[in-house]
């Protein structure tokens, strides 16, 4: 009868272990830079000053240049890709694609991500000028999405989630291109998940337990 009563018990408190260790937390959105990097492990910040960039790149010569191995795709203008990385003036070493359009940052293939992409994706928006609200189309990991209304102006835009963020496109909403808009980018930055909880019971060292308040129980009766 002892033994009925405390096997289940074991067993109920493993479950809650496996449910709390599977349970997914919501997307995160930072306006603020230091919070933002606060959050993660492992920060890597592409800023576009490698010299060997040229004025206009293609998509491949992006990814290679980049820190991080981070991809980048202009969508609205299509061959030669408009990846522009200004070397002079005030907005130097920043990307824009074609300075008037659209484009995909890709975090599928990076140095510290994995094939769901990265914890953490932030980048500085230095502007958009021209009033042409932007959106920021996120696809995760596990191929669900979602869209952050940048509007226009400069500003930080941070996001953690733990389903991992694969691709982010600045553009129109849900994913729409556009000509329009005059949006320039900085310090693209990528990160792990800083580790801040407490780490679980294993499911042997439960049952390790379970087992043995059976065996005191049983000393206590005899």
């Amino acid at each position: 009868m002892l033994l009925k009563k405390i096997i289940p018990t074991v067993v109920i408190v493993l479950g809650l272990a496996s449910f709390t260790s599977s349970a997914v937390a919501a997307a995160i959105v930072y306006t603020d830079r230091g919070l933002f990097e606060g959050a993660l492990q492992n920060v890597i910040i592409d800023d576009f000053s490698n010299d060997d960039y040229d004025f206009l790149n293609t998509d491949a010569v992006m990814k290679n240049l980049s820190a991080g191995s981070i991809g980048y795709e202009s969508t609205f203008f299509g061959v030669p890709d408009w990846n522009i990385v200004q070397n002079s003036g005030p907005q130097v070493d920043t990307l824009c694609w074609g300075c008037n359009g659209s484009g995909m940052i890709i975090l599928d293939d990076t140095t510290i991500g994995s094939a769901d992409g990265v914890f953490g994706f932030g980048l500085d928006i230095i502007g958009n000028s021209t009033g042409t609200p932007y959106d920021a189309f996120v696809t995760y990991g596990d191929g669900s999405t979602e869209n952050f209304d940048l509007g226009t102006g400069a500003k930080f835009f941070g996001l953690t989630s733990d389903l991992l963020i694969k691709t982010v496109h600045f553009g129109l909403v849900n994913g729409g291109i556009t000509g329009s808009g005059s949006f320039t980018v900085d310090n693209v930055t990528i990160g792990n998940m800083r580790s801040t909880t407490v780490p679980e019971p294993a499911p042997l060292a439960l049952l390790g337990l379970g087992l043995l308040g059976l065996g005191l129980a049983r000393k206590r009766r005899n």
